[in-house]
């Protein structure tokens, strides 16, 4: 798993300002491993909650005081390195787009 993480990273220098680094990982991962070793159970369910949060326009918590400060962390986290991984499905699917009309 060490030298898996060690590759990415070196993909990541790489790339260095051309991707932000979860865009990076989203795409590089697929090539070096099996995803789902990279899955732990409890970030898994607190991207469902943040994603249905999002979606329902419900608060994860009854207050902002409330809410502590790591799930706050995850959530600015998630959107910012979900936004990266949709832009570049994105991309991806206009390139496949002009593939198919060309």
């Amino acid at each position: 798993m060490e030298d898996v993480y060690d590759e990415l990273c070196r993909c990541h220098d790489k790339a260095f300002n051309k991707y932000p680094i979860g865009q990076s990982l989203f795409v590089s991962h697929l090539f070096y491993s099996n995803p789902k070793f990279f899955y732990d159970q409890k970030i898994q369910t607190d991207i469902r909650a943040i994603e249905y949060s999002l979606e329902s326009n419900t608060p994860l918590y009854t207050t902002v005081q409330k809410t502590p400060a790591k799930i706050v962390d995850k959530f600015m986290m998630y959107r910012h390195e979900s936004d990266h991984a949709i832009e570049y499905i994105k991309e991806e699917k206009i390139k496949e787009k002009k593939r198919k009309n060309a």
